[in-house]
């Protein structure tokens, strides 16, 4: 058995196998002469044989234990030696010696108590170390069998026993080294390759094989080994159907080798998956067995797929017969008049992302998409089973514009939304944060980042777009949705405005897709001293042209012309602010000082509303019915004073954001503010004559939304 093991090991030139080893853990001598003596650990050697040439004469025999290496446990041994050196023999004429294996020893080992001679392992014929002409050498004996039962039931250690075959013969007579060792080559089978897979993906195995599309698949065979080293993988696949052999299997293992722990992969190419299916959906089966060029493994689960050749026709896509900006619209799809039925249709409006509808039994399936402007296209192709493309079809239609939505109403339910840049001033990642208001003031903390994907205008399609900018929100598209106007008042686009039109459903604006976007260059806005505002804000329709598109009130100027209220009037388009009108107003106390002001503006049905807010002095005004004469520049308000910087004071020397509104919706404006840690406060407003009064609601803190 053991050269048939050798045999095998030595027919292939790519097996390794492992090796192992031990040195004797315990050891000692019975004599017949004293027959109850125990010699356990003695330092001497190891005698066999009879002793005739000194009194007393007497029959020895020696035993050792070998621990056995726990590595070869579960494995095949493919040689095993018991390695000793015969240091002394009765003359130079060689005699056979035995090694048997036998029961255990122990220090109560003697002549009279020996352990168990259980099977002979081996005979060498010897005679070492008499004198020059056979000096001490080495005797190994092949302890093969003994070792494959210690590693099959995994035993702590081997005993075998020494003896001479004749134990009458005086040439019989030997002396061993105690310095016994083992020396062991083995191996272990591979291990069932498990966690097969494929790219495309499919599941392996499923009671219902995944369908791909026409395209190279890809079969991956994880193969592992206890011994590790270099593996051989069989990869088998055929036609579930009809059993015949998929082109270039069953893969030959020397061919396909990879070092254990690393995955083989067989490429079955599109053109002989396209040769074998025929044109049809077809289904392959296929499974994997790895080898160690010694032993080999049970085959793995086997796994199976469809594969998809074919290709569907053009669908037929009606559209609805009206479609409004910013409402759902439905187009149903019928497959096309004849071959394969899809089994789903990708689709895409505008330059939008691609998704997908699966299609019923019949290939019918419907689409609702929201239209963001007048003119749109609604592509739709077909996919088979696999994913395959197929035919497109193109549906051009036209969105009427939606009803004007409420102000700052960013997600189509008629409240006003809060809308935020992240900054280090309030903690929130680089961004356009986004919080739905809920109708009394409070706000949906899980804050969303509609400004994801960019401003439209930088390229990289990045929040950090928006560092730096201030935002309002208004018509500013003329569509009736609210938008979003980013202003950078400084730094690298110092003057530039960003409109990104809005979806009305709260969504991320994606401004890098064209037509989602429209950038207001830097001197849009600069005055005839060359001066970019210091802030924007949406001013309605306060110059009474009645265009769809919002007029805008500023703060410019400089330190050395002095700073100002100005009115930018819309003329009739998006983004058309061709003029910037300075205004002579004051401060609402009376300065000129308008560099310390922030203002934040409400559309009412009265009218524009602006907040007037000086953090210096704590000074906080509210006008109401904003009013612009386009031919005489006059601007008139009516103020209300609630906190007059002096007698009272609002968030005197604090760092906020403001955001005007109509909150609660009750007809009058509040305020929103956002402060460090991305804390969110409402503060509801009351109006009186002349004066008026914010009710402060319990702070939130805004988070982004997973």
């Amino acid at each position: 058995m053991a050269d048939q093991a050798l045999a095998r090991a030595a027919s292939d030139p790519a097996f390794q196998p492992a090796a192992a080893g031990s040195s004797a853990s315990q050891w000692t001598t019975v004599d017949s002469a004293l027959p109850g003596r125990s010699y356990w650990g003695t330092s001497g050697p190891l005698p066999v044989g009879d002793q005739t040439r000194n009194v007393p004469h007497f029959v020895a025999r020696s035993f050792v234990t070998m621990p056995v290496p726990p590595q070869i446990y579960g494995a095949t041994i493919i040689t095993a030696q018991l390695n000793l050196t015969e240091e002394s023999s009765a003359s130079c004429t060689a005699t056979p010696v035995q090694a048997w294996s036998t029961g255990p020893i122990s220090p109560s080992t003697t002549w009279n108590h020996q352990p168990a001679w259980e099977s002979l392992a081996d005979s060498q014929t010897a005679a070492h170390g008499y004198n020059s002409s056979c000096p001490a050498a080495a005797v190994g004996f092949n302890v093969q069998k003994t070792i494959q039962s210690a590693a099959s039931q995994q035993w702590p250690t081997a005993t075998f026993g020494l003896r001479a075959a004749d134990e009458s013969a005086p040439d019989g007579w030997k002396q061993f080294a105690n310095t016994v060792t083992m020396s062991i080559t083995y191996d272990h089978r591979p291990l069932r390759p498990t966690g097969l897979s494929t790219s495309p993906a499919t599941a392996c195995p499923a009671a219902i094989p995944t369908t791909v599309g026409d395209g190279d698949v890809s079969l991956r065979v994880p193969a592992s080994d206890p011994d590790g080293g270099t593996l051989g993988v069989t990869i088998d696949m055929w036609n579930t159907a009809t059993g015949a052999a998929f082109t270039g299997t069953p893969t030959d293992p020397q061919q396909l080798s990879v070092s254990s722990g690393a995955a083989a992969v067989f490429i079955a190419h599109q053109a002989d998956l396209e040769a074998a299916a025929g044109g049809a959906i077809t289904e392959f089966s296929w499974k994997a067995q790895v080898t160690d060029f010694y032993e080999s493994s049970p085959w793995s689960a086997t796994c199976s797929f469809y594969f998809d050749p074919t290709h569907p026709g053009t669908p037929v896509v009606t559209p609805p017969s009206a479609a409004t900006i910013g409402q759902p619209a439905t187009f149903t799809v019928a497959p096309p008049a004849s071959g394969p039925l899809p089994a789903a249709y990708s689709y895409q409006l505008n330059a939008g992302a691609p998704a997908t509808v699966t299609a019923s039994s019949s290939g019918d399936a419907s689409i609702t998409v929201v239209p963001s402007r007048a003119a749109n296209t609604l592509t739709v192709t077909s996919l088979s089973p696999g994913g395959n493309f197929g035919g497109t079809a193109t549906a051009a239609f036209n969105a009427s514009p939606a009803p004007p939505g409420a102000d700052s109403d960013l997600t189509g339910d008629g409240i006003a939304d809060l809308l935020t840049v992240g900054s280090s001033a309030n903690g929130l990642p680089p961004g356009l944060w986004l919080a739905p208001g809920i109708g009394n003031g409070q706000v949906k903390t899980a804050a969303t980042d509609i400004g994801a994907d960019g401003n439209g205008s930088a390229g990289d399609n990045s929040p950090a777009d928006f560092t730096g900018a201030q935002v309002i929100t208004g018509h500013f598209g003329g569509t009736g949705l609210q938008d979003v106007l980013a202003y950078y008042p400084s730094g690298p686009n110092a003057g530039q405005a960003n409109i990104l039109f809005g979806n009305g459903n709260g969504t991320p604006i994606q401004a890098q897709i064209s037509g989602n976007e429209q950038t207001l260059s830097a001197g849009t806005f600069t005055d005839l001293g060359g001066d970019n505002p210091l802030q924007l804000a949406n001013a309605g329709d306060t110059s009474g042209q009645g265009f769809a598109v919002p007029d805008l009130i500023a703060i410019n100027g400089d330190s050395v012309s002095g700073y100002y209220l100005e009115f930018d009037p819309d003329n009739g388009g998006i983004g058309g602010y061709l003029t910037e009108d300075p205004l002579t107003t004051s401060t609402p106390a009376g300065g000129t000082d308008w560099n310390n002001w922030t203002i934040a503006t409400a559309q009412l049905a009265s009218g524009t509303a602006m907040y007037l807010w000086d953090p210096s002095t704590g000074a906080l005004y509210l006008w109401e019915n904003l009013a612009y004469n386009m031919s005489t520049g006059a601007f008139t308000y009516t103020q209300y004073v609630i906190a007059d910087g002096s007698s009272t004071t609002w968030n005197k020397g604090a760092t906020l954001t403001l955001q005007a509104a109509d909150v609660n919706g009750d007809g009058t404006p509040d305020l929103w503010t956002v402060g460090a840690g991305g804390v969110v406060t409402a503060y509801l407003a009351t109006v009186g004559s002349g004066t008026a009064s914010l009710a402060v609601q319990p702070p939130q803190v805004l988070t982004p939304a997973s």
